[in-house]
């Protein structure tokens, strides 16, 4: 590639980052962080086969544009999601090794780089990537959404029901809830309405 083809392709990368930065918010809040989640494999997917079979500059900047939209969607949601689900006590410690593991991934597709940059053997660092979105979107389907979303969303049963799976029988999971501003909502006829005196409904 010449260096303009080298700056174009790199580039696509880091716009679809920003798409995907810009559009995982309001995403999440409309659908959900485990359906955002699983949006953004598709995108991980299907980038990588692109850039690992093109056959020319116009597929890789396309496949490389997908690959971004999913990078920078996960950049905002994952964070968000892990969050919501570590317990009140070990938030810092989960948020940090998200932080480590992001820069591990980094170190593995340097690595990759350094040992396989030759002859057609790129294609095979970029089809890793394809095969890590796979592997996410198997996870997530055995995964459960965010209870604190669904508190978000009125949706109070369940979200105590999937954050006393997720802490344990013994867990004092009320004090967490409380801790979310939905310990006094509850659902009514398909209303969400405040317990606490005087709120009102919303």
């Amino acid at each position: 590639m010449t260096p303009s083809e080298w700056g174009v392709v790199g580039s696509m990368f880091t716009l679809g980052g920003l798409l995907g930065a810009l559009l995982a918010g309001p995403v999440a809040s409309r659908y959900g962080r485990l359906r955002t989640m699983q949006i953004t494999t598709i995108f991980f997917s299907i980038g990588p086969v692109f850039e690992a079979l093109s056959p020319n500059i116009g597929v890789m900047a396309v496949g490389r544009l997908l690959s971004g939209v999913g990078a920078g969607a996960a950049v905002v949601i994952v964070p968000l999601y892990i969050s919501d689900m570590s317990p009140p006590a070990q938030k810092g410690f989960f948020g940090a090794f998200t932080q480590i593991m992001c820069n591990v991934g980094i170190l593995v597709a340097q690595l990759l780089g350094f040992f396989l940059s030759h002859d057609s053997y790129w294609r095979v660092i970029l089809a890793a990537g394809g095969v890590i979105g796979l592997g996410q979107a198997l996870g997530l389907l055995v995964s459960v959404e965010s209870p604190k979303y669904l508190a978000e969303q009125g949706n109070i049963a369940l979200a105590k029901k999937t954050l006393r799976k997720l802490r344990g029988e013994r867990a004092d999971i009320d004090s967490e809830m409380s801790d979310w501003g939905a310990a006094g909502v509850e659902n009514v006829n398909g209303k969400s309405f405040y317990t606490a005196a005087n709120h009102g409904p919303y």
